[in-house]
């Protein structure tokens, strides 16, 4: 084989591997150019070869004392040649402590041993397929060969080759995804499912965006556009799409059904900001809170206090297109905890009070300054009155009344409306 398609196919080989053991991203140019270099390096027994005629000084000797495909190409050579540039490097670090530059980057220095050795590798795989083959084992003179049938081998420089260069640049090209997002993540993007996307944020520590497809499950209209994934809930993706949020899988019961989808990952970390508040209120909570972003979290509400959203929070208006109804609950009530799941500042903002609530503390106020009355009323009566029974009616009265106004103060405090919780924060 040329040059060509050892380099080719060098890379590919070289680039899959990698991917397969789990080495993403490397796509960096020195480590194709490593490929390139272990792909070619073989034919340096060959002076009429690319790399014999660049570095003629050590390919005709080696050549006239070896000669073609023999040491070269075998497992020993591959081993001196991997061996020899590991050492290379070797050297180089210690010149670089010794001088104190601290220019040579370890994790990306094994990555070109290793693309160099894998390369070198796929030369002698890819000369089996040639009528004279490769002596992997020299110095036994034993050719190794694929296919035995030597017709069906393809020569050097014929038009198969020509045909295998244009499959192996084809493969090299499929092999550059591959090689950056990995085995499993190029595999998840081709079945372009809700559940390999679920698959692939597990693990995931950054922002990731959907391009999809679909219906809005109430309103039937097509939809498409991209989107921010933010969490998944069984086999549904939780996303946020034109500011709102909204549940999208294949199945008819989210909010969007998808009909195709295709996942971006990116190299965004998520920024996640945690907040703790005690006793504040809502205007100081919502000082709080970003403009821009979602929150999530629990904020405890005074007793009693039950909330609303805002008739049009659960819509999203598009100047364009009929409004149409999210069901997922950004906010929602248990108790006197308030559960946030992705609201925004304008959502919280937007809470109303039930009625009711603050009727009962009107009614509190009320009664507390009726009976503060009568306290001062039954002091005057009480300081005036010089019959003791009537002392001890009016002191038994007076009692009573101070009793009711500590229990309605203590109501009062725990309806008061000051908030506190933990919320996070995503950006």
């Amino acid at each position: 084989m040329l040059a060509p398609t050892h380099s080719v196919f060098g890379i590919f080989f070289t680039l899959t591997i990698l991917a397969l053991f789990g080495v993403q991203a490397s796509l960096n140019w020195t480590i194709i150019v490593f490929a390139i270099l272990g792909a070619i390096i073989p034919d340096l027994d060959h002076s009429r070869s690319y790399i014999g005629r660049l570095l003629w000084f050590i390919s005709r000797p080696l050549e006239r004392k070896f000669g073609h495909r023999t040491i070269t190409h075998s497992f020993l050579g591959w081993l001196i040649a991997t061996v020899s540039l590991g050492l290379i490097f070797v050297l180089v670090y210690l010149l670089t402590l010794l001088l104190e530059t601290h220019t040579l980057n370890l994790a990306l220095t094994s990555r070109w041993l290793a693309a160099f050795s894998l390369a070198y590798l796929s030369h002698l795989i890819l000369d089996m397929f040639n009528p004279r083959g490769s002596q992997l084992f020299w110095p036994n003179s034993k050719r190794d060969v694929i296919l035995k049938n030597s017709n069906l081998r393809p020569k050097s420089g014929s038009r198969t080759e020509i045909v295998l260069f244009l499959i192996f640049f084809i493969f090299m090209l499929l092999s550059f995804p591959i090689s950056k997002y990995g085995v499993l993540t190029s595999l998840r993007w081709l079945l372009a499912t809700p559940e390999s996307v679920i698959q692939e944020m597990q693990s995931l520590k950054t922002k990731m965006y959907l391009e999809f497809e679909g219906v809005y499950r109430i309103t039937k209209s097509p939809v498409k556009g991209n989107c921010e994934i933010l969490n998944f809930e069984g086999k549904k993706l939780i996303v946020l799409f034109n500011t709102r949020v909204f549940t999208l899988s294949e199945k008819s019961n989210t909010d969007i059904i998808t009909a195709n989808l295709r996942f971006k990952k990116t190299y965004t970390p998520l920024q996640l900001t945690q907040k703790n508040f005690e006793h504040k209120t809502k205007f100081e909570l919502l000082a709080l809170l970003p403009t821009q972003g979602l929150i999530s979290g629990m904020i405890y509400l005074p007793q009693n206090l039950k909330v609303k959203l805002s008739p049009t929070d659960n819509f999203s208006f598009s100047f364009f297109d009929t409004p149409t109804l999210s069901s997922y609950k950004t906010i929602t009530q248990i108790g006197s905890t308030l559960l946030l799941n992705y609201a925004t500042k304008k959502e919280i903002a937007n809470l109303q009070w039930d009625e009711t609530f603050e009727l009962t503390v009107l009614k509190n106020k009320t009664q507390l300054a009726r009976l503060s009355l009568d306290l001062t009323q039954l002091s005057q009566q009480l300081n005036s009155s010089g019959n003791n029974l009537n002392q001890q009616y009016l002191d038994l009265q007076l009692q009573e009344t101070k009793l009711k106004i500590q229990e309605l103060n203590l109501s009062l405090k725990k309806m008061n409306m000051l908030f506190s919780g933990n919320l996070i924060f995503r950006n």
